[in-house]
């Protein structure tokens, strides 16, 4: 036979040619092979090749199963993909043999060998064919041991529809810069999951989305450097917070929470500086619920177009807002109590989010009412100021005994006890701060230690403020001092006591029962000297008579601590911790008050005293001025005054402040 191709055109009349087709034929027909190759070196399917893949087929499709019917009963078989149950080898089998004369008929009680025998064009053992047939049915996968059930994959292909890929924007990164890439994977509002690092160099702005897992942003703005970007909620155990003017990017905001910042306390100030220009308080709000931190919102600044009360409800749902402020440093700025009770009326009738204030009693009125007292979180912001003497220990003092009584002021006159300190992290050029660093850093470190792990920090930018020459954005020195605050952990807390008490009617009164509260009694049983005499917290006010509580000298409405005779004493049961100060006003209705306020500690409830402090007065009235401390801090305070000429009634008093720390 000839083997060799002609290649001559079909059809060819070539004897060669019949003689090889002939070949073709015998070998299409009877090879086991699955394909042979014509004249023309063009391969196709023999019978067994056309067998096997009609075979492949039908197993991709899957078996029909005969139901009721088997070996045993009989059944006709008419396709080549139904397949008969042998009871005698609890196998299914099927027929290969041809269907040209028309369907199999399998007898009752048969067996494949005797019914056409078994084996390639016979019957075939295809004992798996009814699994492989609900394998191949809808759900099939979930028959398998082990195996993602089609419900549980087409839920992650569910939820996988809730992601978005950073780097599937990869073709929007331009020399280099995510920039776009982010923000247009952040627009989607899905979820967000990122590989990283990538650089960037301008704005992100999210949509309030989580972020999957964490990765790297190389951020050039500022020379932040590495960022780590991720979402987690905020431990909210200490209150850290930062004062933020402008900035909104999420790369500012997750470098802020990376120092261990909880909490942003945003002005909403975007206009101060021109690269936040194009901020809103949105865009603030949804960056800190994508960073996992918590915003207070200042509602001075509020946005253009909308008043107030539409302020107020565009934002009060928003996942990211902890809180508002009404003003300011209200107080500080001559806001009156009026002014402030109103606005924060208003901002109550319409969110149950708390309010905050921030001040600090810088003057020397510290009896007025000047700020009201139902504000939910309180903040103290007694900052270094420019001194133009004194050693660096002796201007730190000098700052820390202002901020004791600015940190006092407020806790008494706010009913606060958990007044948290606001620590001065910024360099001014002129006007109030000092551009003293080490100033700064030396007082910020111990009053850090009031609010025992609680604390905010001024400012992260300070732009709407041209004397603010560096804030924490800018200054090493004051970045390592909030990472350090936001690190420490008390393991012994700090106390600060406050009592406001005294006035007259020009100004106000304060209650004196907190100081009556904290007076020693004398002991009964014992005829031993008690020191203290001729001194009891009191309001005279003119009258008919002379008393104790009444004066015919005309125009009188005072309170305070009242003393009689040439010296009274106060015994109390006030601490004198490591550090007390008495700030306020000593007058006299009669005379004059030349004489001496001195502070003394007793740790025997009045028996025993041991002087602390002195101020020598003069004249009617005399600013009181004292800082004290003692070694021992179980004695308690007692107040003494003494003059040379007095009255046997209450006629001098003490009015003011009086502060108590540990810190």
């Amino acid at each position: 036979m000839a083997t060799t191709p002609t290649n001559n055109a079909v059809p060819s009349e070539s004897p060669r040619d019949l003689k090889f087709n002939a070949g073709k034929i015998d070998e299409f027909v009877t090879s086991q092979g699955w394909t042979y190759t014509d004249r023309f070196g063009v391969k196709h399917y023999t019978i067994e090749g056309i067998n096997n893949l009609a075979q492949e087929v039908m197993s991709a499709f899957g078996y029909v199963t005969l139901p009721g019917v088997t070996f045993t009963t009989g059944a006709t078989v008419s396709n080549p993909n139904e397949v008969l149950f042998n009871t005698a080898d609890n196998s299914y089998y099927k027929w290969t043999g041809s269907f040209s004369a028309g369907d199999k008929v399998v007898p009752p009680n048969s067996t494949p060998e005797s019914t056409g025998g078994v084996g390639p064009g016979k019957w075939l053992n295809v004992g798996d064919s009814a699994l492989r047939s609900q394998l191949a049915a809808a759900g099939g996968v979930n028959l398998v041991n082990g195996a993602a059930h089609i419900e549980d994959v087409e839920r992650l292909l569910s939820q996988n529809s809730a992601f978005v890929y950073i780097d599937d924007y990869k073709s929007l990164a331009a020399d280099g810069d995510w920039t776009n890439a982010i923000n247009s994977a952040l627009a989607t509002g899905k979820t967000v999951v990122g590989s990283g690092p990538y650089n960037v160099k301008g704005i992100i702005k999210s949509s309030g989305q989580r972020i999957v897992g964490e990765f790297i942003i190389n951020a050039s703005r500022y020379s932040f450097g590495d960022i780590k970007i991720s979402t987690s909620e905020p431990d909210l155990t200490y209150f850290k917070g930062m004062y933020v003017e402008s900035a909104y990017d999420l790369c500012e905001l997750m470098y802020i929470k990376n120092i261990g910042i909880n909490t942003v306390l945003h002005y909403g100030n975007f206009a101060a500086s021109s690269q936040d220009a194009d901020g809103t308080i949105q865009k603030v709000l949804d960056n800190c619920q994508t960073a996992g931190i918590r915003c207070i919102v200042g509602t001075e600044a509020g946005e253009a177009g909308i008043d107030l009360n539409s302020f107020i409800d565009k934002y009060r749902n928003h996942p990211a807002l902890l809180g508002w402020t009404a003003y300011d440093e209200p107080m500080s700025r001559g806001i009156s109590y009026a002014a402030q009770r109103e606005k924060v009326d208003l901002i109550r009738v319409r969110t149950s989010k708390p309010i905050a204030v921030v001040d600090a009693w810088y003057g020397t009125d510290v009896i007025s009412p000047l700020i009201i007292d139902d504000y939910d979180i309180v903040f103290a912001d007694p900052y270094s100021v420019r001194r133009s003497s004194g050693t660096l220990s002796e201007r730190v003092a000098a700052d820390l005994d202002r901020m004791r009584r600015s940190h006092g002021g407020m806790q008494a006159h706010s009913r606060s006890k958990n007044v948290i300190p606001v620590i001065g992290a910024f360099t001014t050029s002129s006007g109030a701060g000092t551009s003293d660093v080490q100033q700064i850093l030396g007082a910020a470190e111990t009053y850090m230690k009031s609010g025992n792990g609680s604390f905010a920090c001024f400012v992260w930018d300070g732009a709407g403020d041209k004397t603010i020459t560096s804030g924490v954005r800018g200054k090493p020195d004051f970045l390592s001092l909030i990472r350090s605050a936001c690190q420490i952990k008390y393991q012994v807390k700090y106390e600060t006591e406050s009592f406001v008490f005294g006035g007259n009617n020009i100004i106000s009164h304060q209650p004196l029962n907190f100081i009556i509260d904290r007076i020693v009694q004398k002991d009964s049983s014992t005829t031993d000297t008690f020191m203290g005499i001729n001194s009891y917290p009191v309001q005279v006010i003119t009258d008919t008579s002379e008393s104790d509580r009444s004066t015919t000298e005309p125009g009188w409405n005072v309170s305070g601590i009242g003393f009689k005779s040439t010296i009274g004493t106060l015994v109390t049961n006030i601490k004198i911790r490591k550090n007390l100060l008495l700030y306020g006003e000593y007058n006299t209705i009669l005379g004059n008050v030349n004489g001496t306020v001195s502070l003394l500690g007793s740790y025997d409830g009045g028996y025993s005293l041991l002087q602390r402090g002195a101020q020598n007065v003069n004249g009617k009235s005399a600013v009181i001025d004292m800082s004290i401390t003692t070694p021992n801090q179980n004695e308690r305070l007692c107040i003494r005054t003494s003059a040379a000429i007095d009255s046997n009634y209450y006629r001098r008093f003490i009015k003011g402040l009086i502060v108590s720390t540990d810190w």
